[in-house]
């Protein structure tokens, strides 16, 4: 990964991920979610899941951050799954423009808006979140299992409701 002086000097870009961002994304996977992360072959089939849901963040040359939106089967809602920016290249924006994509994917699919869970510790998540028009909905003890409490967050377009 370059060095994160480059970001004085690089712009920020995000875009769909490619195969080619792929060892990139999961790097970052296994680097900031360990122990529980992802395993390399998810990135994949992330792939052909998420399709243009599946987003990377890159300053210059460098894959600094990935999302994944995806389209729920009932077609009129989406959930921002995963979103993750290295540590090295956090404050930057990459979170938030990655956010902003996945809700510009979202509303490209005639989606009512995006709903996601956060963790209630991650205070830098939730602000983020609320900056770019998500509102917290309800909290959910032990979403994945004893102690990986959640709480729930919506982004509405339109005034429908997700």
């Amino acid at each position: 990964m370059t060095d994160a002086n480059t970001a004085n000097s690089a712009p920020l870009g995000v875009a769909a991920a490619t195969h080619a961002d792929l060892e990139a994304a999961y790097s970052i996977e296994a680097e900031e979610m360990a122990p529980d992360f992802f395993p390399r072959f998810f990135f994949t089939q992330a792939l052909t899941l998420f399709g243009e849901g599946f987003q990377v963040a890159r300053i210059g040359e460098s894959v600094v951050g990935y999302a994944f939106v995806g389209r729920h089967s009932a077609g009129d809602e989406a959930e921002l799954y995963s979103l993750v920016v290295s540590a090295d290249w956090r404050g930057l924006g990459a979170g938030e423009a990655l956010t902003r994509e996945c809700l510009k994917v979202a509303r490209s699919w005639k989606c009512a808006g995006v709903r996601l869970s956060v963790d209630p510790a991650n205070s830098s998540a939730r602000r983020l979140y609320k900056r770019t028009g998500f509102e917290e909905t309800g909290f959910e003890a032990e979403y994945y299992g004893p102690g990986e409490d959640r709480i729930l967050m919506r982004a509405e377009f339109g005034g429908k409701r997700a």
